[in-house]
């Protein structure tokens, strides 16, 4: 039986990240798109997730893949920032209209896919040998 903080619980939350077309020029030179989350009420970002990498960009030679969500930029978490993906809001200006060469710092908490096989066992039994 859950406890009475299981009711405090946020629900589940599921993102889908959508395909994203760019037409014209893109703004963001990191090599990256991004989707982020907002909370309904405060309008402020919930999280910010890569939605899409640039074959052959520093992003993709690092390892970043669609679906790793960014925690931070340039030392700055990103959860709880004002605004949006739009121009002259603080996470645009970060990623878009930046000067070839210029750095950011980015905090990425990376998903890992591994392949493992698990073999079943009794709980009242003893640990099946690996």
């Amino acid at each position: 039986m859950p406890g009475k903080d299981a009711a405090r619980l946020p629900a589940e939350e599921s993102i889908h990240l959508p395909k994203m077309t760019v037409k014209g020029v893109p703004v963001c030179s990191f090599g990256i798109g991004v989707v982020c989350t907002r909370d309904p009420v405060t309008r402020k970002i919930k999280r910010v997730f890569i939605s899409e990498v640039l074959p052959g960009s520093l992003a993709d030679e690092t390892g970043l893949k669609e679906g790793d969500e960014i925690l931070a930029i340039n030392g700055r978490k990103v959860a709880g920032v004002e605004g949006d993906i739009k121009r002259g809001a603080w996470l645009f200006d970060q990623l878009a209209d930046r000067e070839p060469g210029e750095k950011i710092d980015v905090e990425v908490a990376i998903r890992v896919i591994k392949r493992v096989t698990l073999r079943a066992f009794h709980p009242a039994e003893a640990m099946p040998p690996k």
